[in-house]
């Protein structure tokens, strides 16, 4: 993506809006009537006029998205306070922040005037950002900042009735009309010149047009469904393209009123427009029925992500879920799936989902000592008359862990969203159920876990008020707590923006609730982001020391990689653009012998090896696949080789046995070994530690032989070649991650433990000696 078209508006409907309707492929139904919604959060669209149509019709008939602005001040804020939620992410590079600037500096009376900011594809997943400025009511306005921008060296030429100037910083700017047209792309303004002539703007759009006559247009955020898969293509790693395909389905359009006036608070509340068919997924939310949640009080403090479903009726769910699968040809593989994972003599997985009948149904990525891990909760209310009619709850419920039986269940009747957790323990807890991987159930049974809980980790913030309204879908991310984890569904330059801005903040959440009333789709997401002198805590202070494991952030380098060719006896050096992402090889003396261009980033490593054809190759990885490429920048035969996970890290390169091997750590934090084709070497254990893993193991040579030797964010872990780990019993005294490793005798180390004192370690058998 072109570094110009990087921009102001796009950054905040890329951080506030499209990470949480990745997570939508779900869906409950139920009957709901208007009396049901609460009323907090009210519409209140103004009346439309002409003055805002002028706008409109500079803008193209293939918008993705506008955001409309009733007057330039009502943002301006965002360029000039340092303190806002806003502040770091914005590209200060980009000209039409620059222009911005100019603006809110020397443009009094220009701040005044109505404008647009229009998204549009301009191809090569390129979105850019067209900014237009009504003069109309001040053409003095117009004047004095044409002044401005006169002083400034550009080039002009005549386009459709209009000169168009370009400036050396990558600004273009044509006034048609009274309406100041600027983009970093001259794509964009000749076509809205265009427009303007023809007649045939966005306005031509029967569904654009009855949402803007429906909600007047000032300080709206309108979002055109049906384009917004370039919106994915253009931000978005690999792995999340697959959600465009739905969030196109959702509707037609959606009209969002903004609120962006508060220094640290940015919200956007308002209704979707669609059509009455079925291939809509707004059509199935329109059954649903909002209701009050009470997760905040049960999930825990260190949750960083969740999506909740509220449940009125598992039959009637199920009916309206499957009449939009059937309208979107997807009936058949849903049956197919819910068949695949149904348990032989058991009931199917509608038959178990209307039988238990949950009320509210969550997916959420938690800090379970120390590592982040997907776990699903449900609830069911209380049969109990008295306590329904006291609503008096009495003594903390006692818990109850047996295995899961009903493994893919969820996930086959409520979608991807619930197919994450891994399904081993289940613990019955009162009223809720938790499900998820046998270490985290046991950690949820503790207690520890839940001693601080959502509500009381908002309490002291705004943010506390983002669960009071009735929804029937509720989505929540805590950015700040959670951006290595949930930032990694943005291409690297999107990442770096939203990782800067919140080098300025230490508390950062949002919400986005959706629900329906009366006919009406609405939707309303709450922001709040601030340096807070006080900044909440995930967990008690006496649980802290051990929550101290808690980043979970893998670096990768681009390179340059030092690759000895041992055919050819000489250096050469390999590397990848950080930001074009082209991978190259270059000679001894730097030298470029090729450039490739690619889409995903490499993963950190890249080194020598030799193929079964006798021949030299660079080994390198990007996402779940492994490459060999020659000096010629041909790739070997076969390649790349897929495998069954996405690798965060690796490979890494050792010879041992006359073989080539290669380390990774997978996206489960799983070191494996395997073989050139991708395969599991045999007999090699896979290293899945208690705690993250940063980085691929050490190979040190201790009595003759080697061991691996793994610094995890906790501690430090050794192990055999075949992954055998030799420090696993050693529980009461584990090994500093920072510890130096000295070989003594009779097959002892001498290593430092995580209180400072210093221990031999018994290579053969793990056993510990004291000194």
């Amino acid at each position: 993506m072109n570094k110009k078209s990087k921009n102001l508006s796009l950054h905040l409907f890329i951080k506030m809006a499209i990470f949480i309707f990745f997570v939508l492929p779900i869906a409950s139904c139920g009957n709901s009537t208007e009396k049901d919604v609460d009323d907090e959060n009210k519409i209140q669209y103004k009346a439309i006029n002409e003055q805002v149509l002028r706008g409109y019709a500079a803008v193209p008939s293939d918008a993705v998205a506008i955001f409309d602005f009733e007057k330039i001040e009502d943002y301006s804020h965002l360029i000039s306070d340092t303190s806002n939620f806003a502040f770091g992410l914005l590209d200060p590079s980009s000209p039409l922040v620059r222009f911005q600037k100019l603006i809110v500096s020397k443009g009094d009376r220009a701040k005044k005037m109505h404008t647009l900011f229009s998204l549009r594809y301009s191809g090569k997943n390129d979105i850019s950002l067209l900014q237009i400025i009504d003069f109309t009511p001040d053409s003095l306005a117009l004047y004095s900042l044409m002044s401005q921008l006169n002083s400034i060296p550009f080039t002009s030429k005549s386009y459709n009735g209009a000169t168009l100037k370009s400036y050396s910083d990558g600004l273009n700017l044509a006034v048609k009309n009274k309406l100041m047209i600027v983009s970093s792309s001259i794509i964009n303004v000749e076509t809205s010149l265009r427009h303007i002539s023809s007649g045939s703007s966005i306005l031509t759009n029967a569904d654009f047009s009855s949402i803007l006559n429906a909600t007047g247009g000032t300080g709206i955020f309108y979002i055109n469904h049906k384009q917004i898969g370039k919106i994915f293509s253009g931000s978005v790693t690999s792995p999340f393209l697959k959600y465009a395909d739905f969030f196109a389905r959702y509707g037609n359009w959606s009209a969002l009123q903004i609120n962006a006036r508060q220094k640290n608070y940015f919200s956007l509340i308002g209704e979707s427009l669609s059509s009455s068919d079925l291939i809509n997924y707004s059509t199935t939310i329109s059954y649903l029925s909002p209701g009050e949640s009470m997760i905040d009080q049960f999930l825990p403090a260190s949750t960083i992500f969740a999506v909740a479903v509220n449940l009125n009726g598992s039959k009637s769910y199920l009916k309206n879920y499957k009449r939009f699968l059937d309208a979107n040809k997807r009936l058949n593989s849903y049956i197919a799936n819910a068949e695949k994972v149904a348990i032989q003599g058991e009931k199917s997985p509608e038959e178990w989902f209307v039988n238990e009948d949950f009320d509210e149904v969550v997916s959420a990525i938690c800090l379970v000592g120390g590592k982040y891990e997907w776990v699903h909760f449900t609830y069911k209310k209380s049969n109990n008359f008295f306590r329904k009619l006291t609503g008096i709850k009495g003594s903390s419920p006692k818990s109850k862990v047996e295995p899961y039986k009903y493994k893919g269940y969820l996930g086959a009747v409520l979608g991807e969203s619930f197919t994450h957790a891994p399904e081993e323990n289940i613990c019955y807890l009162g009223e809720w159920s938790i499900i998820g991987s046998a270490r985290s159930i046991a950690e949820f049974e503790s207690g520890k876990v839940t001693k601080v809980n959502l509500q009381k980790y908002l309490s002291h913030t705004p943010a506390s008020s983002f669960f009071s309204e009735k929804y029937s879908i509720r989505v929540w991310a805590n950015i700040g707590e959670g951006k290595d984890t949930l930032l990694s569904v943005l291409n690297k330059y999107y990442r770096g923006r939203v990782t800067e801005s919140l080098k300025h903040k230490n508390f950062e959440f949002a919400t986005i609730g959706i629900s329906s009333r009366g006919k009406k789709i609405i939707t309303a997401l709450n922001y709040y982001a601030s340096s807070l002198s006080s900044p909440p805590k995930m967990f008690e202070e006496s649980d802290l020391e051990d929550q101290f494991f808690v980043d979970s952030t893998i670096k990768v380098s681009y390179g340059p990689f030092t690759i000895f060719s041992r055919q050819k006896g000489d250096t050469l050096y390999f590397e990848q653009s950080k930001k074009y992402l082209s991978i190259s090889l270059s000679n001894s003396q730097r030298k470029a012998l090729w450039g490739i261009p690619m889409k995903d980033t490499i993963r950190g490593y890249a080194d020598y090896v030799e193929w079964v054809d006798g021949k030299g190759y660079v080994a390198f990885a990007m996402s779940n696949k492994l490459y060999l490429i020659n000096q010629k920048g041909a790739f070997a035969n076969g390649y790349p080789k897929q495998i069954d996970k996405n690798i965060a890290l690796g490979p890494k390169v050792i010879f041992e046995n006359g073989e080539y091997r290669l380390l990774i750590i997978d996206s489960d934090n799983v070191i494996r070994k395997l073989t050139l084709s991708g395969e599991a070497v045999p007999g090699w254990t896979n290293i899945h530690a208690d705690e993250f893993t940063h980085n691929l193991p050490e190979i040190m040579n201790l009595f003759g032989k080697e061991y691996y030797i793994l610094r995890t964010v906790g501690r430090t872990r050794i192990y055999t070649p075949n992954g055998e780990e030799i420090t696993k019993k050693n529980l009461k005294k584990p090994i500093s991650k920072e510890s130096p490793i000295e070989q003594m005798d009779n097959n002892y180390i001498k290593v430092m433990g995580v209180d400072g004192k210093e221990f031999l370690l018994n290579l053969s058998n793990g056993r510990i000696k004291r000194l």
